[in-house]
């Protein structure tokens, strides 16, 4: 049986379902604001700087890609058969087809990357590997085609495991393309930050899509990801303030076998669009073998702004602790729930259209103070009776989730009466 509800915004304040004491105890376990400005500013902030996507053309080096081979125009860059390294910080102007690799070998230095009409393909490893740098700039040339593809394997204890890898903090940006295909592993990773602030980005993985270990920031750009794991990524959690996705601008498609964006810690989206399919679509029944939900947090789930389009296996939107739809425009179809948060769901702005689900928003505790909820469900629409695993496993899942912050808790829910 389907269970349709439209539920409009409370005034301010005003639960839109009720507690048990036990929920309310697991809904308290984290405090503070979850405006996605407060939630950001508990994160390490993201890299990118104006300065990234400058260079003085007098001093840009001009590497010639010659199939097995290379030439250079200047100093900083080092040839040996189908290896080209860079050796010393500076910006390069890349072109032509290499069947090799492109190391990036530039310790506390920053190395600007222009591709500007290259295809590079490893049958061994990366296909452009920067093992020591301070910070990896790729700018895609104006109008250019780019392409990148890896080794259809890796070792499991291999450092370097993805198409486009970075050790270092890593900068996309240009109004080229890239198209990167990672048939051993992940297509695009790095080691420590990753933010896309422009382009146009397909990214094909065996693995992973895009991952940044420490966060995954994108700004702008039109991103394509298919990935056979998750789309986007970003898995520190062992910092408190690492582990986060940011979705500020841009138009991003996702399409995984596994989860739409993975977050350790927190995901935040404040603008543009992002449409994701994860694990088959609400049509495809959820497994315990393979995590399919379309949007997951480790701690908090924000969406405060532009478009989100949802359709997976498993819930739509989860996070182990807390998650606020605060002006955001999102339609999902899940073929479990909707949204589901272990201790706090907030609903303050913005539009819900649940389109499918079992369950369409379960938590410990439910607040629907604004904005405009649609649910269709074959079960609860509204189930505000706590998550599966009982008060007390749920209460532990929380209180993890909120050890992360740094010794400090925060709340899932904003100021007011409960």
């Amino acid at each position: 049986m389907l269970a349709t509800a439209a539920v409009a915004g409370c005034s301010t304040g005003e639960d839109a379902a009720s507690t048990s004491s036990g929920a309310t105890t697991a809904a308290a376990a984290v405090s503070g604001d979850l405006s996605a400005a407060a939630v950001l500013a508990d994160n390490e902030s993201d890299h990118a700087e104006d300065q990234d996507v400058a260079y003085d053309e007098s001093q840009v080096v001009d590497v010639k890609l010659t199939g097995d081979s290379a030439t250079a125009s200047g100093d900083g860059v080092s040839v040996d058969g189908a290896t080209v390294t860079i050796t010393a910080g500076g910006t390069y102007r890349l072109s032509g087809s290499l069947n090799g690799q492109v190391v990036i070998k530039a310790a506390d230095a920053t190395v600007k990357l222009i591709l500007n009409g290259v295809d590079i393909s490893s049958s061994s490893t990366a296909a452009i590997a920067a093992t020591a740098a301070d910070k990896v700039v790729v700018l895609l040339a104006d109008g250019s085609q780019n392409k990148l593809s890896d080794a259809s394997a890796y070792a499991d204890d291999a450092d370097v495991n993805a198409a486009l890898y970075s050790a270092a903090d890593l900068t996309i940006a240009g109004n080229g393309a890239l198209t990167v295909k990672g048939n051993g592993n992940d297509a695009i990773a790095s080691q420590d930050g990753l933010v896309i602030a422009s382009g146009t980005i397909t990214a094909e993985a065996a693995d992973d899509g895009i991952r940044g270990k420490d966060y995954l920031v994108v700004d702008g750009g039109t991103i394509t990801v298919t990935a056979g794991g998750d789309g986007l990524k970003a898995d520190n959690a062992d910092e408190a303030d690492a582990g986060y996705i940011a979705v500020a601008g841009g138009t991003v498609t996702v399409t995984a076998k596994g989860d739409g964006a993975d977050a350790a810690t927190d995901l935040v989206v404040t603008g543009g669009t992002l449409t994701v399919t994860a694990g088959g679509g609400s049509g495809v029944a959820p497994t315990d073998e393979t995590s399919t939900k379309a949007l997951k947090a480790g701690v908090a789930a924000v969406l405060e702004g532009g478009t989100v389009k949802l359709d997976s296996s498993d819930d739509a939107i989860n996070s182990d602790a807390a998650v606020r739809l605060g002006g955001a425009t999102v339609t999902a179809a899940s073929g479990d729930d909707g949204v589901h948060a272990e201790a706090k769901l907030v609903v303050d702005a913005g539009s819900l259209d649940i389109t499918n689900s079992n369950e369409g928003l379960e938590s410990a505790a439910i607040v629907l103070s604004g904005g405009e909820v649609n649910i269709v469900s074959r079960d609860d629409g509204i189930n505000a009776a706590g998550g599966t695993g009982g008060g007390v496993a749920r209460r532990a899942a929380v209180g993890r989730a909120a050890a992360r912050r740094s010794g400090t808790t925060r709340s899932p829910c904003p100021a007011g009466p409960w």
